[in-house]
């Protein structure tokens, strides 16, 4: 089943911790919610690269992005999301460090 259509109303998006999670599974979420997105932590998503990032330029209401320790990610996020993101409050990018407890 689709998830907007069991959802319709979402928002606010968390799929963080997701080892499994994956650039196509975070674009078609993007794609589904893009014009009422407001919030997506998608931090601790080790295997999501810039690509992923680059379909935030669908959610022009994102005001809220976590993507802390997304290791794969590299400065083009930042410039797709400065580009893109206009209506952006809040961001949070810290780096993923071997101590953190999260499993």
């Amino acid at each position: 089943r689709n998830l907007k259509s069991q959802y319709p109303r979402l928002v606010d998006i968390t799929v963080n911790r997701g080892i499994s999670v994956t650039n196509a599974g975070v674009t078609a979420l993007i794609e589904s919610y893009r014009s009422q997105l407001t919030r997506l932590d998608i931090s601790l998503c080790f295997n999501l690269t810039d690509r992923a990032i680059k379909a935030l330029s669908m959610c022009p209401g994102l005001r809220v992005l976590n993507i802390s320790g997304c290791a794969c990610l590299t400065d083009l996020s930042l410039k797709y999301i400065g580009r893109s993101c206009k209506e952006l409050e809040e961001i949070s990018v810290a780096s993923y460090n071997d101590d953190w407890d999260f499993f």
